[in-house]
């Protein structure tokens, strides 16, 4: 991992593409081995390619012998924006993708956001999926319970994408502004959204930097893209979770605010090859930053 001197973090690698038939490019960055086991990560909401590096080393990437491929979703980073898209899509260019580097069969890791992203490419291609991650996963918020103890304000937020777009992309609007002219008071807003565990973590020097770096390549193309997934994490999936037939390791922390504990057990109920384990005195990022060693050695082993 590096930390270029204007406080943008930079991948380990070179950015990378890949041109879809759609005319469409999809953005994407990889850590750890090149020979190690192949995982592909879905970003949580906000996030990007270098959510990664908000957790993680390339150093801890590569010790748990994996080959980590991170890929902006649509309108995020450096992808392009696909209108209309569905959750249900995304399969789609992830199979273009582990086409183009060369991935026959691959476990998928899905963080916060990332969750229903994960488990629909297990849903479409389960041929090619050996394992599933969720860790902090987002859950549907159509069912009912599972949005009980969510942060009230996280909530009315994310109800904007769908019930005031425009006022949505406003306020994101000026929190990238805020991320560049004062990204230290950006991340102390931001951590008002997390739990008290979280919002220790994220008055860290080092780790607000790395926050604020992710959150504006997030927004490098506008909060268009932002939006549109925000509104599709918190609409009805297109997919059922109990379609699922690979192996899944659902992680949840006990704190999280942002995902609740109802979420993880629901999934964990749903998908019938799901494992969940629960950690005391963990919250939405916290779970994965103290773990994600961890986290990598189980999704390999049960792949």
């Amino acid at each position: 991992m590096k930390l270029q001197d204007n406080g943008q973090l930079q991948a380990s690698k070179t950015r990378q593409r890949v041109h879809l038939a759609s005319g469409r490019t999809l953005a994407f960055d990889e850590y750890g081995r090149a020979d190690g086991f192949p995982v592909v990560y879905m970003h949580g909401t906000p996030g990007s390619r270098l959510e990664w590096l908000f957790f993680a080393t390339d150093e801890m990437t590569r010790a748990a012998n994996v080959r980590l491929i991170v890929p902006d979703r649509p309108g995020i980073g450096l992808s392009g924006f696909q209108p209309e898209r569905k959750v249900s899509d995304w399969p789609e260019d992830v199979k273009v993708l582990a086409n183009h580097i060369g991935l026959e069969r691959f476990s998928v890791l899905g963080l916060s956001g990332g969750c229903p992203y994960a488990l629909v490419c297990a849903v479409r291609m389960p041929e090619r999926i050996a394992s599933v991650g969720i860790v902090s996963g987002i859950g549907p918020q159509d069912i009912p319970g599972l949005t009980a103890g969510m942060n009230p304000n996280t909530l009315r937020m994310l109800h904007m994408s769908i019930e005031r777009p425009a006022a949505f992309r406003l306020i994101w609007a000026s929190l990238g502004l805020l991320a560049r002219l004062s990204p230290r008071l950006m991340a102390v807003q931001a951590s008002s959204a997390f739990s008290p565990v979280d919002q220790q973590l994220l008055r860290q020097h080092e780790h607000a930097e790395r926050f604020v770096a992710m959150f504006r390549e997030a927004l490098r193309q506008g909060t268009k893209g932002l939006q549109q997934d925000v509104a599709l994490m918190i609409s009805p999936w297109d997919f059922q979770p109990h379609n699922v037939s690979a192996p899944v390791a659902i992680w949840q922390g006990d704190l999280d605010t942002d995902a609740t504990p109802a979420m993880a057990r629901y999934l964990a109920e749903q998908i019938p090859n799901a494992r969940l384990t629960f950690f005391k005195e963990e919250g939405h990022i916290s779970l994965i930053m103290n773990h994600v060693q961890d986290v990598l050695s189980a999704l390999v082993a049960a792949a």
